[in-house]
C-alpha cells in the first residue's frame, strides 16, 4: 500500500519535535523484503512520497520494452541483488515468467516486480501502480497510477483511486474516487488534472468521500469502488 502525503504530514505533526524521523520502505516478497527507501523531509507533505533509492546490494532496473527507461518515464521495475529469491517453490513456469537473467553483465536473476515507476531526477525512484492497473481505452494504454497521482498531488485530497467503468461493450469510463475535506472544489480538481494530463487520461466523472472504503485487511478496497451504484450512494455530492 502506498504511503500517502497525508499519512506524511500527519506523522511529521505528532513526532517532529521528537527527533523522529519517518522512513517510505517498498519492497516485495521475493525480494525479502525492503529494498528502496526514501527519508520523508519534515514539514507538511504534498504530492506522491517517492519509494527512495535502492538499498546496499540492491540493482533496480525500470525498464520498458526490455531497456531502460530515461527519467521520468515510466516503465517496470525489476530487481536484482543478493536478496532475490531464486524463484517459486513448485511453480517453474512462473518463476521462469517472473525471475529473468539480469539486463547487462549482472551476475544472476532479476526480479519482475509488476510495479510501475519512473526515476526521478533525484535520483529516486516513484511507484506509479502495478501494470495490471494498465487499461486500454480507445486503443489508448493508461496507466490509472500515473492519474492517481496528479490528483493527490493536489492539495487537501488525502486518497484516491481511478477505476474504470464499463457500461457497455465498447464503452469504458474513467472514475476517480478522492478522499477529503468537504471544502474540495470539483472544478479545481478537474482543472488540476486537466493542467497536467492529456486529455484521454482525464477522469469523466469524480466521487467525494470523507474516506475511501478498505477491505478487512486494511488495504483500498477497488472491487467495491469498481461498482458505480455504490459509489453513487455513498459519494458526496459534487
Amino acid at each position: 500500500e502506498s504511503l500517502s502525503p497525508a499519512a506524511v504530514t500527519s506523522f511529521n505533526e505528532v513526532f517532529e519535535d521528537r527527533g523522529t524521523r519517518l522512513v517510505n520502505l517498498y519492497g516485495p516478497t521475493e525480494a525479502t523484503v525492503d529494498v528502496t527507501a526514501h527519508d520523508c523531509p519534515p514539514g507538511p507533505c504534498e504530492g506522491t512520497v517517492p519509494i527512495g533509492r535502492p538499498v546496499d546490494n540492491t540493482r533496480a532496473y525500470v525498464l520498458r520494452y526490455g531497456r531502460p527507461a530515461p527519467v521520468g518515464v515510466w516503465g517496470t521495475l525489476f530487481l536484482a541483488g543478493v536478496q532475490v529469491a531464486r524463484g517459486y517453490l513448485g511453480d517453474p513456469e512462473l518463476t521462469a515468467r517472473r525471475f529473468v537473467r539480469e539486463l547487462g553483465c549482472g551476475p544472476g536473476l532479476m526480479y519482475d516486480t509488476g510495479d510501475i515507476c519512473r526515476w526521478l531526477p533525484s535520483g529516486e525512484l516513484q511507484f506509479l501502480g502495478r501494470a495490471d492497473d494498465q487499461v486500454k481505452i480507445r486503443g489508448i494504454r493508461i496507466d490509472l497510477g500515473e492519474i492517481e497521482g496528479v490528483l493527490l498531488e493536489f492539495p487537501g485530497i488525502s486518497e484516491c483511486a481511478v477505476v474504470v467503468d464499463r457500461p457497455a461493450p465498447t464503452v469504458a469510463v474513467l472514475r476517480a474516487a478522492v478522499a477529503g475535506p468537504a471544502g474540495l472544489s470539483p472544478q479545481q480538481v478537474r482543472d488540476h488534472a486537466a493542467a497536467r494530463l492529456p486529455q484521454y487520461m482525464l477522469p469523466t466523472v469524480h466521487h467525494h468521500f470523507d474516506r475511501l472504503p478498505r477491505t478487512g485487511s486494511g488495504k483500498l478496497d477497488r472491487r467495491t469502488l469498481q461498482d458505480p451504484s455504490w459509489a453513487d450512494r455513498h459519494a458526496r455530492r459534487w
